[in-house]
């Protein structure tokens, strides 16, 4: 019974962390207790490493061995906690075995259930939802002027307080991540229940919590899940069901406003990364970029380093390199100034 007991808090303590939604998990303490937490459970249920654990391992070492030649920097905890990576999920894959997709689902179920209950009291009373997050505060994740709130189960996210209907982030830190939960979740169901709808119960709460998260991200997981969904039926009836789900899906792409819309400001912002990260200067705080920011940044990084990237040396990246010239420069400037005085 005690190692049943053990390999539940053991997965439930690796759901939880990947929610990223404390400072905690994204600490070197945070990876370090994972680490020494996976080990502890290899060692109970005996677990032994295979060659081809040893072979992953010696190929990431490999890796960091050139990164670590060429940029003349040992990127140490980078290595590390990749590490520790591949020995959790080795562990997971081990402990669980086919178990595994059953037990992701039913604890994604049962979070699910948990924040829709605390998102719908964030829709009834914001103010008294807001007081008992903060006595049961956990997260210490914090921006420039407000915070994020988390209480291991759920997250008030400061963006998302006082919308008119609040956006679900569930155990997460933000929206989007807790939707991509679901949303494998859900793809586990459908092949637990062999795409079996009517009375499923886990689904429906999963499709709400989905919905309730405002996602744009989730809502284009589940339009192909309902496409694939469909394509695996044999009846003729699946290519009109198909062409009725691509246009429904059409149709709210470009009606919700966290769908096209969004889009294309991601976009828009994306292609303005310069002047963004020329505001997180002036104003002395350093925030997301947006996804298409980022990735314009990424590929700046790709061109620079595209055999090798930067090796978890984040001085090499371009975004650190012109933050690093543009305090450069005003420091020139002050100087100038008290010269000239």
């Amino acid at each position: 019974m005690k190692k049943i007991n053990l390999k539940i808090i053991y997965f439930t303590f690796i759901v939880l962390f990947s929610g990223f939604a404390t400072a905690f998990y994204r600490s070197q303490e945070g990876i370090i207790s994972l680490f020494f937490f996976t080990i502890l459970m290899m060692l109970i249920y005996r677990i032994k490493i295979d060659i081809k654990l040893v072979k992953v391992i010696v190929i990431w070492l490999v890796y960091v061995a050139l990164t670590t030649i060429r940029n003349r920097y040992f990127a140490d905890f980078f290595a590390f906690r990749h590490i520790v990576f591949f020995l959790t999920a080795y562990t997971i894959i081990h402990l669980y075995k086919g178990k595994l997709f059953i037990m992701f689902e039913k604890w994604i179920y049962v979070l699910a259930i948990i924040s829709l209950f605390f998102w719908i009291w964030q829709i009834i009373d914001f103010s008294s939802l807001n007081s008992f997050m903060q006595i049961t505060d956990v997260g210490g994740l914090e921006s420039s002027t407000k915070k994020s709130l988390h209480n291991l189960v759920y997250t008030r996210h400061f963006a998302y307080a006082e919308t008119l209907i609040p956006r679900n982030c569930g155990f997460a830190w933000e929206p989007g991540p807790f939707s991509v939960f679901l949303s494998i979740a859900i793809f586990f169901n459908f092949l637990r229940t062999n795409y079996i709808l009517k009375g499923n119960l886990t689904f429906i709460i999963l499709l709400v919590a989905l919905l309730s998260t405002q996602s744009t991200t989730g809502f284009l997981i589940f339009g192909v899940l309902i496409l694939y969904l469909i394509s695996t039926k044999k009846k003729i009836y699946k290519y009109i069901y198909f062409i009725l789900i691509v246009l429904l899906f059409g149709f709210l792409f470009f009606r919700l406003e966290f769908m096209y819309n969004k889009i294309i400001e991601l976009m828009e912002s994306g292609q303005n990364v310069d002047i963004h990260l020329q505001r997180m200067r002036s104003l002395g705080y350093s925030s997301s970029v947006g996804r298409f920011g980022g990735l314009i940044l990424a590929f700046e990084d790709f061109k620079n380093y595209p055999l090798l990237g930067i090796g978890g040396h984040s001085i090499l990246s371009i975004s650190y390199i012109m933050i690093f010239l543009f305090c450069i420069l005003i420091k020139i400037y002050f100087q100038f100034n008290a010269a000239k005085v």
